[in-house]
Order: C-alpha cells, then structure tokens, then sequence
C-alpha cells in the first residue's frame, strides 16, 4: 500500500509541474493578446474554445476517463486492445465533429454570440480530430500510473501552440481581432496535432490489438453518462456566453461593448482563475486510478483515507487563493495586463468568482472518487443542476441594470456550488463521511485568514516604497510562506511532547487532516 501511495504521489506530482508549466505557457499566450487588443480578441478566442470544447467533448471527457478507470481498477484489463477499443470511436467521432464544425463555422459562431468568430472556429476545427485522439492515448496511459505522456505530450502542445499563435495573431494584427483570434487559434490547432505526434509510438501498440469480449460494452456504459454531463456543461458554456452578451445588449450596451466586456470577463478573470485548477486536474488524475483500485480491492479504508487526503489538498490549494482573490484582485490581474481601465473591470469580477473556487476543488475530488467507483450516474446529475442555476443565476442578474456584468462571476460560481453539493452527499455514501470531508477544509480555511485580512494592508505598506508589481510579489510570497506554516503547524506540534498527547484526544483515522504525503 505504501509503494501505492508513493505512485500517487509521485504522479500527482510529476502532472502537477506539468500543468504549472502549461498554464505559465498559456499565460504568455494570453497576456500579449490582451495588452495588444484588449477584450475582443479574448472574446472571439474563448468563443471559438468553447466550440472546440463542444466538439471534442463527447469523446475527450466520456471514453478516456471511462478507459483511465478501467484499466486503473482491473490489472486484466492493461491490454492495448481496450485502448484500441476506445480510440477506433474516438478517432471516429473527431473526424466527423471536425468536419461537422468547419463547415458549420458560421452557425457555430453564431450560436456562441459573435458572426465574427467563424473564421476563429474554423481554425480550430482540425484540432477536434487531433485531441479527441490525444485523450485516448493519454488515459490508457494515466490507467495504467503513467503520467509521463500526458506531461510531456502536454508540454509540447503548449509550446507550439505559444510559438505558432503568438506568431499567426502578430502577422493577422492589421485585419482586426477577429483575423488575430484566428491567428491564435491556429497555434491550438498545431499544438495538438504535435502532440498527437508525440504519442504516435503509443499508436502503435494498438495496431491489431483486440480487446476481451465484453470489455468494450463497459466501457462505453461507463462513458455514457459522463459523455451528456460533459455535453451538457459544453453547451451550458456556449449558450451562458450568448445569454451573456444578449443580456448586455439588452441593458444597454453597443454590440461591440457587449463582446470586449465578456472578453475582459472571460480572458483576465478566468486566466487567473484556472490557475488553482491546475493543480487540482494534476490531483485527481492520480487520484482516480488509484481510487478504482481500492474500490474494486474492497479497501474501502485505504479509499477512505486516500479521498480525505484528497479533499486537504484541494482546499489547502483553493481555499488561499480564494482568498487571495478577494483581498487583492486588481494587484494579481495587474502583474500580467497593462491595461489599466481593463483591470478595474476585471477585478471585483474576479472577486466575485474567487468563492466558486473552493467548489470547484471539491467537486473535481468528488467526481473523481465517483468515476472511480463507478458512480457515474451522480456525475450526470449534478453537472444538470449546476449548469441549470449557472444559466438561470446569468440570464436573471445580468438583465439587472444595477448588477449587469458582475451577473456572470455570480452565476458561475452559483453553479460551482449548487454542482459539488449532490456530488458530497454521493460521496458519503460511499463510506467517506460528510462531516470528516468538510473537517478537512478546516485547517486551510484558518490558516488562510491572514491572506484575506492583511495582505491589503501589507501591500499598501509596501507599495510606498516598492513599485507596485514588486510589492504585489512580495505580499503574495510573503502570505504563502505563512499560510503554509500555519497549515502545518498540527503537523509539527504532533512530532513533539505536545503532539503525543494530542494524539491521545484524537482517532487515528483523521490523520489525513494533517498530512499530504504519510498519514
């Protein structure tokens, strides 16, 4: 079990790195598109995303994650003909959804809010076929506790896409935003299919490989309902975009105010957001292999204490950035855009989201240990629930004069709540108590306090006598060094005098509580 742990620990970390590196490549991606044309091309960008998240979705979050808990739950199942049984489909399906969206850019365009994207969406359109492809490969890998190509796979995509984009929306910059936006999209599209490249020796092993008999019937039931959840949360995407813009509209904005404002929203504020998240994808993609094998070994205490050591890390990474977001939103978004007008927009928006973050943290846990045990159906049913208030929460606050955009961080994070909510009550029963999972954001949610209630004052101070970017890094260095001694402070006490006795007062089993690495 311990070699077990290790292997969990070891990959968490090796896909965590991978992702810090590929969200700063994503951020030197973004940022220069923002500082050189503000919102807009931000807004056809992320309108053209969230086609190519409709497109590729279906295969991407149903058949992998399916295929990663599979083989992760029954050694038997390592055979490359399963994976060859999810790729034929996947391969499949990504080829027509490509197809399917380069034909139908117009109306695909239409659909997210903005005509002017079509030529954005086109550009991604042979990138669908591509991840669709990736993903396959990169969960048969993750199955079976190898998270090295999925890192390194992940690594190249990010480079080339920065290098190609960044290159294509500079040469695109004189015909306007949405020649840019196109440009940009591009560099996604030669990002994956590099990848794909990357992970052509893995292709190989599938050649004539055949599955057992029956192995792909429950791979595909296991996928189903994870495939609509993920659909639903695609679509609830491009249509919360286009209520969004029209409800602007509605209270008074141009057509063109409409689509810099949400641009503004959704390329600062979630820029910065989707930070935490990274970490927490690098997590449970460790998490969920390791879980299945528990679950189907009846180590319902081993599943036990690895889901609560889940749970302390996610809110040991989101609860202080949570924070962090609502002390100093402007200072953060002002580190990576120069517009300063931008920035004022963005950061009470930014504030608002930040308490979504902590669900979102423990919903990627949740769904995790739920794929994992083969729960899938609770999966569909609280991704309906929140995308069902996120659109209702956005459709009612925006068309409010006096809330208007700030509708949009309120319904997302409405969403990320009411989401995570049946997902915890599912997870009890699996034998992992509500009480002791809401025990473990505990010690995040205090040792953070500082964060929110200081770290003002601190820059303030230090503002007067640093310029304001040095001093935003040395409050954001200064509280994190803080919060991680105040995080594990229970942990030093424990290897002392203080410790043993406090051990007496408690049950060996919430140790987790206090411990990442050995509980």
């Amino acid at each position: 079990m311990e070699k077990k742990r290790q292997s969990v620990t070891r990959g968490a970390a090796i896909l965590a790195a991978s992702n810090l590196l590929v969200k700063c490549l994503g951020v030197l991606f973004k940022v220069p598109l923002a500082n050189l044309s503000g919102g807009s091309v931000l807004a056809y960008f992320n309108m053209a995303m969230s086609v190519f998240s409709f497109g590729m979705i279906a295969v991407t979050a149903g058949l992998p994650t399916a295929l990663s808990r599979t083989v992760a739950a029954s050694p038997q199942s390592r055979h490359p003909g399963l994976a060859r049984a999810a790729f034929i489909p996947a391969a499949v399906f990504g080829a027509v959804s490509a197809a399917v969206v380069y034909f139908s850019a117009d109306s695909f365009a239409a659909l997210a809010g903005n005509i002017e994207a079509a030529a954005a969406v086109r550009a991604v359109a042979p990138g669908i076929f591509a991840c669709c492809c990736v993903s396959s490969l990169r969960a048969f890998a993750q199955g079976e506790g190898n998270m090295l190509p999925t890192a390194l796979s992940q690594l190249m995509e990010a480079a080339l896409r920065l290098g190609v984009g960044l290159f294509l929306a500079k040469l695109l910059a004189p015909k306007g935003a949405a020649a840019m936006a196109a440009g940009a999209i591009a560099g996604v599209t030669a990002g994956e299919i590099c990848a794909l490249l990357a992970l052509m020796p893995m292709l190989l092993r599938l050649r004539g490989a055949s599955a057992e008999k029956g192995c792909g019937r429950r791979l595909y039931l296991t996928a189903l309902p994870l495939t609509v959840s993920s659909l639903v949360h695609s679509l609830a995407g491009i249509f919360d975009t286009r209520i969004l813009i029209s409800a602007l509209r509605y209270i008074g904005y141009t057509a063109r105010r409409a689509t810099e404002v949400f641009g503004i929203y959704s390329g600062y504020c979630m820029t910065l957001f989707s930070f935490p998240p990274t970490l927490i994808s690098a997590l449970t993609a460790s998490v969920m292999p390791a879980a299945a094998e528990r679950y189907a070994a009846k180590d319902r205490g081993g599943l036990s204490r690895l889901a609560l050591r889940a749970y302390f890390i996610a809110a040991a990474i989101c609860i202080p950035a949570a924070y962090a977001f609502m002390a100093m939103p402007a200072e953060l978004l002002g580190l990576l855009f120069r517009r300063e007008a931008d920035v004022l927009l963005a950061a009470p928006l930014l504030a608002a989201l930040a308490p979504g973050l902590v669900a979102l943290g423990f919903s990627a846990v949740s769904r995790a240990l739920l794929i994992a045990c083969g729960k899938t159906n609770f999966t569909l049913v609280s991704g309906l629930t929140g995308c069902a208030v996120r659109l209702l929460v956005t459709a009612l606050c925006v068309r409010m004069p006096e809330i208007g955009i700030f509708g949009a961080p309120l319904g997302s994070a409405a969403g990320m709540i009411a989401s995570v909510i049946p997902e915890m009550i599912a997870v009890s029963h699996l034998g992992i108590g509500f009480s002791r999972t809401l025990r473990c954001a505990l010690p995040p949610l205090f040792a953070g306090l500082p964060i929110l209630l200081l770290s003002p004052l601190v820059f303030r101070a230090l503002a007067g006598i640093l310029p304001k970017g040095i001093a935003t890094i040395a409050v954001v260095c200064l509280f994190g060094l803080l919060n991680l001694a105040l995080l594990f402070l229970p942990k030093l006490l424990r290897s002392g005098t203080l410790g043993r006795k406090f051990d007496k007062l408690k049950n060996t089993e919430d140790r987790p509580l206090f411990s990442i690495i050995n509980p």
